[in-house]
């Protein structure tokens, strides 16, 4: 038994070894195992179509599902007199610190070369779901930095309890170890992968509605998962939802998380360096008293808010609503046009 355990280890040490020395010789794409944003990244840089655009979207489907880049830029041009082009860079899952990682590394790039303004999502750091803990999304971004990060940040938050604390801890470490071992993007190497004929409907400008999503998905079982969450009961899971963003808005003794936020300081310092404009978004419906004093500490001309429903009630209420946690079309509308108030504000553009 010793031998067998002696012999297993010794593999998984040079399994490791093996492993790490592929990724230095033969580094992958940042972006890899989003698939979402991999797409998008690759769209953009085709015959580099980015060039077409100066703003930028990024963060969770928050973000992919609730800002129409066709809407931002009708009411910039409107308000501005200046010729607006945007792109939604967001994808489904996408918090923080991924959403930070996949910002850097895409500031690294050329396609960020054209970029004059950045919104990034505004999102507490949640513990991974265990049935994601060996989804590539989960796995692909994080390395030894951002696991020190991510623990420094939760344990010296006070507004999170110690289970959470340890939750988020533990899911991330278990991430950690396994990209250890990880030889998945290296797939395309070995294996002829069938590519798609037809780009997904989300790459022209990077938006796409569930309302749309339900309309043009030749899927059945997206079809009846999507009907599904549409016709859940919603007015019970919106109240507590809203009172939880009014108990947010409200609350006095919420402690500033210093570590994310320095983490949010440099971004902007970053992004200032390459004269560009970043925006962090705080978007409705998973409001926490930790966002809520991250946003207040944030310089004004940083940070756009469309979460507090004393000021935004739509945004809690059914009328606007696909399902719990997104907007349907109307409620897109909605946090698209407020959103670029709230810009315009930042900039003294009344409107």
């Amino acid at each position: 038994m010793k031998k067998f355990i002696k012999k297993t280890f010794v593999i998984g040490i040079l399994v490791i070894v093996f492993a790490n020395f592929m990724k230095l010789l033969f580094p992958p794409d940042y972006h890899w195992g989003n698939e979402y944003f991999n797409n998008k990244i690759e769209y953009l840089a085709t015959d580099k179509n980015y060039t077409k655009f100066e703003t930028y979207f990024l963060g969770s489907s928050r973000i992919y599902r609730h800002i129409d880049p066709s809407i931002y830029d009708s009411l910039v041009n409107t308000k501005t007199g200046k010729e607006s082009s945007s792109y939604n860079l967001g994808s489904p899952g996408t918090f923080a610190p991924q959403s930070y990682y996949l910002y850097r590394n895409f500031l690294d790039s050329d396609l960020s070369n054209n970029a004059k303004t950045v919104f990034i999502e505004l999102s507490d750091i949640h513990p991974v779901g265990i049935k994601n803990l060996s989804a590539d999304r989960n796995i692909y971004w994080i390395n030894f930095k951002d696991l020190n990060f991510i623990v420094n940040s939760v344990w010296s938050n006070e507004n999170y309890g110690k289970l959470k604390k340890a939750q988020i801890a533990t899911t991330y470490s278990l991430t950690l170890l396994q990209k250890l071992f990880q030889f998945k993007q290296y797939r395309p190497y070995f294996f002829d992968e069938i590519e798609t004929k037809e780009k997904p409907q989300y790459i022209k400008n990077g938006f796409y509605s569930l309302d749309d999503e339900l309309s043009n998905t030749l899927d059945s079982t997206q079809h009846k998962e999507l009907i599904k969450r549409k016709e859940a009961p919603i007015s019970k899971p919106l109240n507590t939802s809203r009172e939880t963003a009014l108990k947010a808005f409200t609350a006095t003794s919420a402690k500033i998380d210093q570590v994310q936020f320095s983490m949010l300081q440099e971004m902007i310092t970053i992004s200032e360096k390459k004269n560009i404009q970043l925006y962090f978004v705080f978007a409705p419906r998973k409001v926490s008293e930790n966002l809520v004093s991250l946003y207040a500490q944030l310089p004004e001309n940083n940070k756009v808010e469309v979460a507090d429903p004393l000021k935004y009630p739509e945004m809690y209420h059914p009328e606007y609503t696909f399902d719990i946690g997104h907007l349907n079309d109307k409620g897109v509308f909605f946090f698209t046009s407020e959103l670029v108030n709230d810009q315009m504000n930042s900039i003294g553009i009344k409107n």
